[in-house]
């Protein structure tokens, strides 16, 4: 085994060990985390790209301990056990839900994120300008594909690679709506993906994400660090849809994200 990796994983149960003390708080909890990324990029930094998809065990490694770290659990309602070559759509709360992806789909995974993602020349604060600098090493490594909007030829480029990335049996996520919310209830997706889905075939799998307290993200919103520790993630994974009618397809999809977003929220409301 490479001594790089052993490093890793060495590094990453000590983590786990010290996460099991229920009186660290949240900051520590995310100085911890920070840490991990930092040692992560650095291992990832020299592997060469042509080898880079051979690693990508490691972040399922990353992404399984920082949800620990988090102490963020999820619970899964159905699973993607022999789900390959899907695109797969969920709402959008925050970072946290590429890390329940990953989590969630047993297959090399990748992710279409905003080029802007953690990386915007408009983010201040310490928590994010250190996330920034190394979110750039790890954009790769990690199977995330960077789209400019309203980018004529990255969007060729995008519909190039989940083309690519399909038909070799990968998943790919993508955010449908195009933004995060605060309480992750979709409000419009955009139409592209599922023109993509339609003319070529490519099955999509509707997953809803319900956190159990409104931490997500709207544009104007600050990051409370303390909102990325500490939640119950339920993950609905619904059935694999396809239509040669792309608004079909995309009502459907829309609808049963949606609906079984509000139809959790009441339940909670009961309860």
């Amino acid at each position: 085994m490479n001594k790089k990796k052993l490093f890793y994983i060495l590094i990453t149960l000590f983590i786990i060990l010290i996460n099991f003390n229920q009186r660290i708080n949240s900051v520590t909890r995310l100085s911890i985390f920070m840490i991990k990324i930092v040692i992560t990029s650095i291992i990832t930094s020299n592997i060469q790209k042509k080898i880079a998809i051979k690693n990508r065990g490691i972040y399922k490694l990353l992404t399984k301990s920082c949800l620990l770290i988090l102490n963020n659990k999820i619970i899964k309602i159905n699973n993607m056990k022999n789900i390959k070559g899907c695109i797969v759509m969920m709402n959008h709360y925050n970072i946290i839900d590429v890390h329940v992806f990953y989590n969630l789909s047993r297959y090399n995974r990748f992710v279409i994120v905003k080029s802007d993602l953690l990386t915007s020349d408009e983010t201040t604060g310490f928590f994010m300008n250190i996330t920034n600098f190394f979110s750039k090493k790890l954009f790769y490594y990690g199977g995330f594909i960077p789209y400019k909007r309203n980018d004529k030829s990255s969007g060729e480029y995008i519909k190039k690679t989940i083309l690519e990335i399909t038909s070799k049996g990968y998943n790919v996520l993508i955010f449908p709506e195009g933004t995060s919310t605060r309480d992750g209830k979709s409000k419009t997706f955009k139409s592209g993906i599922f023109r993509l889905s339609s003319e070529y075939n490519i099955p999509i799998v509707p997953i809803t994400l319900i956190y159990d307290k409104n931490i997500g993200l709207n544009k104007e919103d600050n990051i409370v660090i303390e909102n990325f520790c500490n939640n119950n993630i339920t993950s609905v994974i619904h059935p694999v849809h396809r239509n040669k009618d792309w608004k079909i397809l995309k009502d459907s999809v829309f609808n049963i994200i949606t609906k079984t977003r509000n139809m959790y929220n009441i339940k909670n409301l009961i309860n």
